[in-house]
Parts: structure tokens; C-alpha cells; sequence
């Protein structure tokens, strides 16, 4: 219900660099708000907040189109 839906036509999938800053945006100003007490669970977010950036990271390299 939640999960994205993307579609490819032909042999090379499309890459939005727009898009794929879009969400590395958000995945910094998420890890800016971020307010959690417990040091071991807020390393533990920073860390999964890392691995979304590497993702999208490496997207962003593979873009296709503007």
C-alpha cells in the first residue's frame, strides 16, 4: 500500500535527477530534525538516514534524464 510503483519502458530505466535530489533533500532535512534522546537509537537512525542517502546517492549517478 505504501510501496512506490515504477515503471520501465524499453532497456534502460529512467532516472529523474530532479527527482532523485528531491529526496536527498528530504532525506537530509530529515536527519537535521531528528530528536531522539537515547544516543544508541539516534546512531542507530543516523545510520539508516545514511544508507538512504548512499542509495540515492548512487541514483543520482545513474541518472538518465533531467
Amino acid at each position: 500500500m505504501t510501496g512506490p510503483y515504477y515503471v520501465e519502458i524499453g532497456e534502460r530505466p529512467r532516472i529523474s535527477k530532479a527527482s532523485v535530489e528531491f529526496f536527498l533533500d528530504w532525506i537530509y532535512e530529515l536527519a537535521r530534525r531528528l530528536k531522539i534522546d537515547d544516543p544508541d537509537r539516534h546512531r542507530e537512525m543516523l545510520q539508516q538516514h545514511r544508507q538512504a542517502r548512499d542509495w540515492w546517492q548512487d541514483r543520482l549517478e545513474l541518472a538518465t534524464a533531467d
